[in-house]
């Protein structure tokens, strides 16, 4: 069963407690340095003090994942790079339910009584409105080669498959490439017959580093259309390249594959993360409502924990900035174990509650299942 625990101090204090090399993955919505509403503890991003202990308790190939903002995404990749983490990649959330918090011109010069400046700047705006958010996916290098990282610490890849796109009647079956490697070396100078790559996607499309939230996933649908295709009937076998013995190149055969008809939109290419009205306030006690400012959805926290998920026993996921605990919650609904920090004391109480809440929810369920 998963386990979880709470700590209430500063980041940097709080990862020092950590022993190196000890943390399977991280995953935290960073403050961005965007003085968000007002609040302290957004004034900056990670200090180069907090990412460096971050980066010192990570075990080599630990992934970590930090929220971001299309301002600011920059420099804290660039923090992080400069501490030693690899940059593999950005996942870019799209959720197209952003306010623009920007001036209107028009109206800043109407306040001033400047009524022929008011008219000639109507329609004008200071900022975008936003529509995404960058999530960077950064890695601590890998120690040695990848499957000697793997053995010795038990990470060092992502979950693809426990978070492939459901095909929904797509195509479905083996696809051979044509040419794939040179056969196996059976001497100095001589290979075997070449072998055949089959890629199995039945268990759904391979995960991009685009997320949707429904309204996205809703919206992308309306501009593609409904896209409609009709049944193929199974390939068939066929050869390319001649049985020459002792050659570079062998025989290759298509592998049979069946193309049922399917429609959908292109939405269906991507993770939609659904949207649900109480995920901000699950967990909480009746009456009491959860106060933080930038709470994440939690089928869109699951996805990432899932992800990160690694095929290690002691595996656990490492948030040190937790705000009202989205990624605790995520964990327990997902079996993972969980560590978790936050230096606000109102927001700590809030993580424990949530994250408890969904330990006691998943709990009830093995037991009914198993009773």
């Amino acid at each position: 069963m998963a386990t979880h625990e709470h700590h209430n101090q500063r980041a940097e204090d709080f990862l020092k407690t950590l022993p190196t090399n000890s943390a399977p993955a991280g995953l935290s919505d960073f403050p961005y340095g965007l003085k968000f509403m007002g609040k302290k503890w957004d004034y900056d991003l990670p200090s180069v003090e907090w990412l460096t202990e971050y980066y010192r308790v990570l075990k080599p190939g630990a992934f970590l994942f930090g929220f971001s903002s299309s301002r600011t995404y920059h420099r804290l990749t660039c923090r992080l790079e400069d501490v030693g983490f690899e940059i593999r990649d950005c996942i870019m959330w799209i959720y197209g339910s952003g306010f623009p918090k920007g001036l209107n011109i028009s109206k800043a010069f109407d306040k001033v009584q400047n009524y022929v400046l008011r008219d000639k700047w109507g329609g004008y705006n200071t900022v975008l409105k936003p529509a995404y958010e960058p999530i960077v996916v950064a890695m601590k290098p890998y120690e040695g080669t990848i499957i000697q990282n793997c053995e010795k610490y038990g990470v060092g890849g992502l979950n693809i498959d426990e978070c492939r796109i459901e095909l929904n009647g797509d195509h479905k079956g083996g696809l051979a490439n044509r040419v794939k490697g040179i056969g196996e070396l059976q001497n100095d100078s001589v290979y075997s017959k070449a072998k055949r790559s089959v890629h199995d996607d039945s268990v759904g499309r391979y995960p991009s580093n685009v997320l949707l939230s429904e309204w996205a996933g809703e919206e992308l649908d309306k501009q593609s259309g409904i896209l409609k295709s009709g049944a193929k009937k199974p390939t068939d076998n066929r050869n390319y390249g001649e049985d020459i013995p002792n050659t570079v190149l062998g025989k290759y055969k298509l592998i049979p594959c069946d193309y049922p008809a399917s429609e959908g939109g292109a939405s269906r290419f991507f993770y939609v993360a659904k949207a649900c009205p109480s995920d901000r306030n699950y967990g909480m006690p009746a009456g009491k409502k959860n106060t933080h400012p930038t709470v994440k959805p939690i089928k869109l926290m699951r996805y990432l924990v899932r992800l990160l998920k690694q095929p290690s026993e002691d595996f656990f996921i490492l948030d040190a900035c937790e705000g009202s605990g989205g990624t605790g919650v995520a964990c327990m609904l997902e079996g993972v174990s969980y560590k978790g920090n936050d230096m606000d004391a109102g927001h700590h109480e809030t993580a424990k509650m949530r994250t408890a809440f969904a330990y006691n929810e998943c709990s009830s369920e093995l037991f009914n299942k198993a009773s």
